[in-house]
C-alpha cells in the first residue's frame, strides 16, 4: 500500500491501486517528496470526479448533453455506488419522480407505511428502493405480458387479452410492474366470475 493510499484511507477516502498510480503520476511533488494537502484532495476530486445528489442526476446528465429515458435512468441508479443518502418521506413525490417511478396514491400510502422510517421522518434511499420493489414487482415490457403470464400457466381469449390491455397502467416506456399486472387478471377473473354468476 503506498504512502497516498494510506493517508487517503485515514481520511476515510478510498482508491483502487490504479487510481492511486494515476494520480501519483500527475501529483506536483516537492524536492523532499511531499504534497500539499489542497493539491492532493484536488487530485483526488480530478480522479473520482465529484459527488452527485442522486436526485439530481437527470438534470447533471441533461448538462452534460445526455438524455436518459426513466427505465435507463432507474437502471443507472440501481447500478450506481450510491453512498446511502436519506430521503425525507414528506419529500416523497418529488424523489420518486426524479427517480422516474410513477406510484399510485395508494401504492404511496402503502410503501410509506412499510417503510422504516427514522425519528426524523426520513428512510434511507437503499430501504425506499427495497420497499418500491417489494410493492411494485419487477417491470415488465408490455410486449413481453401474454409471455409472462403464459410461463404462469394462465391463457386468455382475444376478448380478455384485449380488456386486460384496456385497463392496465402502463407507462411512457411500454412498461408495467408485475403486481399491477396481477392486479389486473384479479379484476378480470372477479369480473368473468360475476358475469358467468348473473
Amino acid at each position: 500500500m503506498s504512502v497516498i493510499s494510506n493517508n487517503l484511507g485515514k481520511m476515510g477516502r478510498e482508491l483502487t491501486d490504479k487510481e492511486c498510480l494515476e494520480l501519483e503520476k500527475y501529483l506536483p511533488v516537492d524536492a523532499d517528496g511531499k504534497v500539499y494537502l489542497d493539491r492532493l484532495m484536488d487530485g483526488v476530486k480530478t480522479l473520482k470526479g465529484g459527488i452527485v445528489d442522486v436526485h439530481k442526476l437527470d438534470t447533471v446528465l441533461q448538462n452534460m448533453g445526455m438524455k436518459l429515458t426513466k427505465s435507463e435512468s432507474k437502471d443507472l441508479i440501481k447500478n450506481l455506488p450510491v453512498d446511502g443518502g436519506m430521503v425525507k418521506v414528506n419529500n416523497l413525490d418529488n424523489v420518486l419522480e426524479n427517480l422516474g417511478i410513477e406510484l399510485t396514491e395508494k401504492e404511496q400510502e402503502d410503501l410509506i407505511e412499510n417503510l422504516p422510517l427514522d425519528v426524523h421522518g426520513n428512510v434511507d434511499l437503499d430501504k425506499l428502493m427495497d420497499g418500491v420493489k417489494a410493492l411494485t414487482g419487477r417491470e415488465i415490457n408490455v410486449s413481453d405480458v401474454e409471455y409472462v403470464l403464459e410461463n404462469m400457466g394462465i391463457e386468455l381469449t382475444g376478448k380478455e387479452w384485449l380488456k386486460l390491455l384496456k385497463h392496465l397502467p402502463i407507462d411512457a416506456d411500454g412498461k408495467i410492474y408485475q403486481n399491477r399486472l396481477m392486479d389486473g387478471m384479479t379484476s378480470l377473473r372477479v369480473l368473468k366470475f360475476v358475469i358467468k354468476k348473473l
